[in-house]
């Protein structure tokens, strides 16, 4: 539909005029949906418009209802449409920065009622959206997108008849006003203006669609690492209740909406210790295994949302047993997360080592599964092999959590057993181990042999392959003395082992070489009865 000249000019005389607000807003708003394509309301207030040349008159138009708002007493007459038109204007990049000053923002946040009584909110719910719409653009950051997403972007960008040149990447054609240090600025000035007081009230509204803005507002506060103290002095428990708010009785209940907020919590949960975030009561920690479980196993969680809902799964693990077996209980959730173990994404594996290395160590239930009775057979040996895998990757973290599991696990005699037939099938797992200690140690044609050149290992490394041999070493009742005595010298330990306590791979403190010199002693035996 094209409007006349005439109308639009006539649009143009009511958006100057000042004797009545409420038209003067009417005039702005509709000029703004006509500058954008739209005659009619739209529920989609945040998304990116059409680009254009209207940058220079939204910046005009916004100036005009901040004056208007900040400069009545009154605004009921026009509040709603002022409101709506700041949430069109709010996703030009120009207008976010006009917008993201404190003196804008706390009249803004102003018109919310401080109530925490959704009945409070009913008679606001229009302009508590449109606000809470306004502060999710100004602190929304750019997408990020992988290799195969950029990929269909461009594709469609094309299939929209777009002219950019296929060597323009994301950082090219987007505004350099929505660059991340922008939005960083943006956020802060949100918080210091009062937006987490916005969200607290908003976290009782019933409207689902503002509950959505709430959980993105979060996450993108808390984005910025900066940001976390003060949204943990503003209360965790406004984006808990919001989380609560979506039915969760099951996985397919939950909605994929939900997962925004559960990840801003787990963003808090994994840079703060759980009494920080959840307070002193163990009840609040324990209620946040379920969503971040449900954030983990749900089929629309992206691999950062995993990763991250493993890191805080991995500290309330930490917190205490009760933790570790509320986690180790929930239902799937360990099937899950050793499956991403052998996941393709780095930081996927290391989260899912590290949840399973504190497991081991705080619930013992996972302890029997791996290592104890329910580990029995062939289970146990395929679980203990992964570990002795995942102790042999690039990823210095991954290697310590799954070292460090190895560690415990074979305080038991059945892992040490299955550590040693799992070496005595394939010659790997005592090379593997000599490698936490001494990583010029070969692994393959050349078992068991050693650069020239001596490398100095990782300190947790090194403690963790010593005490390792030290539990072996120590169940040589429960192994066949012959042939461990031959895998010992397969592998090389009496060369490893004199390098470290000779210093040759460097400087360690006390108790690394107090258990290397009971593993040398041990070697020792081992080699005078060969000997004889």
């Amino acid at each position: 539909m094209v409007f006349p000249t005439e109308a639009v000019t006539w649009l143009r005389s009511q958006a100057c005029q000042a004797d009545d607000h409420a038209v003067r807003a009417a005039g702005i708003l509709a000029l703004i949906k006509l500058s954008r394509g739209m005659t009619s309301d739209s529920s989609s207030l945040v998304k990116t418009p059409s680009l254009g040349n209207v940058e220079r008159q939204d910046e005009e138009l916004a100036a005009q209802l901040i004056e208007m708002i900040a400069g009545d007493t009154d605004t009921r007459a026009f509040v709603n449409d002022a409101v709506e038109g700041l949430t069109y204007l709010s996703v030009t990049p120009s207008v976010k920065q006009s917008l993201a000053d404190t003196t804008v923002l706390k009249t803004l946040f102003t018109l919310v009622r401080k109530r925490t009584k959704s009945a409070g909110l009913h008679d606001r719910a229009t302009v508590l959206y449109g606000i809470l719409a306004i502060a999710a653009n100004l602190c929304a950051y750019k997408p990020r997108l992988s290799k195969e997403e950029q990929q269909v972007a461009k594709l469609h960008r094309l299939a929209q008849g777009e002219k950019q040149s296929n060597s323009k990447g994301d950082e090219e054609l987007s505004h350099p006003l929505d660059a991340d240090i922008h939005v960083q600025t943006r956020c802060r000035a949100a918080i210091d203006s009062g937006v987490l007081d916005v969200l607290a009230v908003a976290a009782v509204a019933e409207s689902a669609a503002s509950r959505e803005l709430v959980g993105r507002i979060y996450l993108s506060l808390v984005e910025d690492k900066r940001n976390r103290g003060r949204v943990l002095q503003g209360g965790v428990k406004h984006l808990s209740r919001t989380i609560k708010s979506y039915p969760s009785s099951s996985l397919d209940q939950l909605p994929s909406e939900a997962l925004v907020p559960i990840q801003a919590l787990a963003k808090l949960a994994i840079t703060s210790s759980p009494i920080q975030v959840f307070g002193p009561n163990e009840g609040n920690t324990m209620d946040a295994v379920r969503p971040f479980s449900q954030l983990v196993l749900h089929p629309s969680a992206s691999a950062l949302q995993q990763f991250e809902a493993m890191m805080a799964l991995t500290n309330l693990a930490s917190h205490s047993p009760a933790c570790a077996s509320k986690v180790a209980s929930f239902p799937n959730l360990l099937n899950r997360v050793e499956l991403l173990l052998l996941d393709d994404h780095t930081l996927v594996r290391r989260a899912s080592s590290e949840l399973i290395c504190n497991l081991i160590a705080g619930s013992d239930e996972v302890f029997a599964r791996y290592g104890g009775k329910e580990g029995s057979g062939q289970s146990r040996t395929s679980k203990i092999q992964l570990l002795v895998a995942m102790s042999d990757v690039e990823d210095l973290p991954t290697r310590l959590a799954a070292s460090g599991a190895l560690a415990m696990l074979t305080s038991t005699p059945g892992a040490c057993c299955t550590v040693f037939e799992l070496q005595r099938e394939r010659h790997r797992a005592f090379s593997v181990i000599s490698r936490l200690i001494d990583p010029s140690v070969h692994i393959g044609d050349a078992e068991g042999e050693s650069e020239v050149t001596p490398v100095k290992g990782d300190p947790g490394l090194v403690h963790r392959g010593v005490v390792c041999f030290r539990n072996i070493l120590s169940t040589e009742k429960s192994l066949p003395r012959t042939e461990l005595i031959e895998e010992v010298e397969r592998a090389g330990l009496f060369t490893v082992f004199s390098k470290l306590l000779n210093g040759n791979l460097g400087s360690y403190d006390s108790t690394i070489l107090q258990s290397a010199a009971e593993v040398a002693k041990k070697l020792a035996e081992f080699s005078t009865h060969s000997d004889t």
